[in-house]
Parts: structure tokens; sequence; C-alpha cells
């Protein structure tokens, strides 16, 4: 029984710590970013959106996040080559989309908390 107790007291906070580290602001979102040469993989087709994070006070460096159709996130270099190529067509097909229906957002945005959602 007292095993039983110790296990879920350790889960619970185990829990609670997780939960404080991902919603509390303060921390950058990218603790390491994808090399050169996976960027130069990625294609416009695949890619649902991309976010730009400033620096600020939380989190000394830019962020940019690649957000992926199939549900995945990956965190790149903001000042690789391709990635300025990958948001130029990005927005250009955006921007086509957008002309057919004009209730489209832009997917390429510039977030305001470091907590990519």
């Amino acid at each position: 029984m007292n095993a039983i107790l110790t296990a879920s007291v350790f889960f619970f906070a185990f829990a609670v710590l997780q939960t404080k580290s991902a919603i509390v602001p303060g921390r950058c979102d990218c603790l390491k970013t994808a090399p050169d040469a996976t960027v130069k993989a990625i294609t416009i087709n695949i890619v649902k959106r991309i976010v730009r994070v400033p620096a600020s006070s939380y989190c000394k460096h830019e962020e940019v996040v690649i957000h992926f159709k199939r549900g995945t996130k990956l965190c790149v270099n903001p000042h690789a080559e391709r990635l300025k190529k990958l948001e130029e067509a990005f927005k250009l097909k955006e921007a086509i989309r957008a002309r057919g229906s004009s209730t489209s957002a832009p997917a390429t945005t510039v977030a305001n908390s470091p907590l990519v959602k």
C-alpha cells in the first residue's frame, strides 16, 4: 500500500512539473534546431504553417517553427538560406489560395509568445 501511495505521489508530481513547463512563459521553445540539410529537404507541399517567434526578454534568440500537415513540428535555424526561400514560396502559395477564398488567414505568423501552439 505504501509503495502504491509513493508511486502515485511521484507520478502526480511528475505530471504537474511537465504541465507547468509547457504552460509557463519564460523559456525558449526550441532547445535545438534542425541542421540546414534537413531544411533543404522540406518541400512546400508538406508545410502547414511557419511561425517566427522574435527574440524577447525571456528567450534571447529568434525561433522559427515549421508545422507540418501531418501534425509534427520542427525548429529550424532562422537564418538558413533555404528557410528564406521556403517562406517566400509559402507566402506566394497562400496569396494564391487566398484569392480563391477570401476567408483564408495567412499561415506565416510572428508569434507574440514563445509558446507555439
